[in-house]
């Protein structure tokens, strides 16, 4: 089969959502289908690579960028531009691909009306087949905007694939669109993961989260909060908080909060760190924290750096939101706190850090999980069986 990821974002790249459709790609690779990743729109300016603009592969996974500059432009006229002339770019290359060329299926990582009804004509000249890849609530569920202004343009899809129950439920039962769909679990490329980082690096005295570091949705502002807790018993632990800090002003609040707290000798702010460097991260890290509050956003995906964490065979503390606990076991796989209780985070933070013995056997047990549970190879087989039934 010849597959294509409709992208909007930097590819390859450090978000969640572009290690989720590497591993997807990679996986389908690898079980025999012709893929390539295409990105119509660029990410955030801060984040562009060198390679954006351009064709290449990355770690197997083709890629192309249909869109002309290696950056979103800070004009909203420029954006606009951008965002057109990618989508038209891909629709006429891939309108004269025949054969083998020719896509079977376009896996859709946007809902854009303009994206979908693009997708749709192309489908309907090509006999192209089109799914939507989902991880989290729509957009306009989030932001509570009109349900009905919204979902109509989900009839133009044939199928659907989906990240958790939750959303398979929502769709079908709530939205009441009929079109086949599977749910493919959080997918972790597990062979990023090696043992090559030495003792001595393991050891490093510090804590680490990775994810939204600026925002409220990963529960870094309670995570702040919590440590203040932890410094009081472990006085030179460091807390490393990694992921974009592009946002000035969002920033310079984090900081001026850490600095009223005194904690500015021991909390650090990395910026965002690229997906080769992140495995050795983690490894050097004593506990991979993921205190992620109850919200909807939360209650519809699976925090996708879950997985890495895992992978990594560092111990995990994370807050049972969404399907958390469908997947891992307190005190078996991971460390799992009530969402939205600073005061317990902290007392779990405490306790893996004081029982290291227990740690280690909990987070050998948590690689397991991730090897049973989230292996891209795993889950992409599944995938790969679901479009060939169409």
């Amino acid at each position: 089969m010849n597959i294509v990821f409709l992208f909007s974002d930097n590819f390859p790249g450090s978000s969640a959502y572009s290690n989720r459709i590497h591993s997807l790609a990679k996986g389908l690779i690898h079980h025999g289908n012709e893929v390539e990743v295409s990105v119509v729109y660029p990410g955030n300016w801060a984040e562009s690579n060198e390679l954006a603009g351009k064709r290449g592969i990355y770690n197997t996974v083709p890629f192309n960028y249909y869109c002309a500059p290696k950056f979103k432009p800070k004009s909203r006229i420029l954006q606009v531009i951008v965002g057109v002339w990618g989508i038209i770019h891909f629709f006429i290359h891939w309108l004269f691909k025949f054969g083998k060329d020719k896509p079977d299926y376009i896996i859709a990582c946007s809902s854009s009306l303009m994206h979908l009804s693009v997708l749709y004509v192309l489908a309907k000249i090509k006999g192209i087949k089109i799914l939507r890849e989902y991880n989290e609530y729509p957009k306009f569920i989030l932001r509570k905007s009109n349900y009905f202004a919204k979902t109509a343009r989900y009839r133009l899809l044939d199928g659907f694939v989906f990240m958790t129950k939750r959303l398979e439920v929502f769709f079908k039962e709530d939205l009441k669109m009929n079109q086949k769909s599977i749910i493919v679990n959080m997918t972790v490329d597990t062979d990023r993961f090696d043992s090559s980082i030495t003792k001595a690096e393991e050891s490093c005295n510090r804590i680490t989260m990775v994810g939204d570091i600026l925002g409220e949705k990963d529960g870094v502002g309670n995570l702040i909060s919590s440590f203040v807790i932890i410094h009081k018993v472990f006085p030179s632990l460091k807390l490393v908080l990694v992921g974009n800090i592009s946002d000035s002003k969002s920033y310079e609040k984090r900081i001026a909060k850490v600095k009223v707290l005194g904690l500015n000798n021991f909390v650090e702010f990395t910026g965002n760190v690229s997906r080769d460097e992140i495995p050795a991260l983690m490894r050097q890290s004593r506990l991979l924290l993921l205190p992620r509050p109850s919200s909807l956003q939360a209650e519809s995906g699976f925090p996708t750096k879950i997985g890495e964490y895992l992978s990594s065979g560092t111990p995990v503390v994370v807050t049972d939101t969404g399907e958390i606990s469908n997947f891992l076991v307190d005190m078996e796989t991971s460390f799992i706190v009530e969402p939205n209780n600073v005061e317990a985070f902290a007392k779990k933070v405490i306790f893996a850090l004081e029982n290291p013995i227990l740690a280690k056997q909990i987070a050998a047990g948590g690689k397991r999980c991730a090897l049973e549970s989230f292996d891209y190879i795993e889950q992409t087989q599944l995938l790969n069986q679901f479009l060939k039934s169409f």
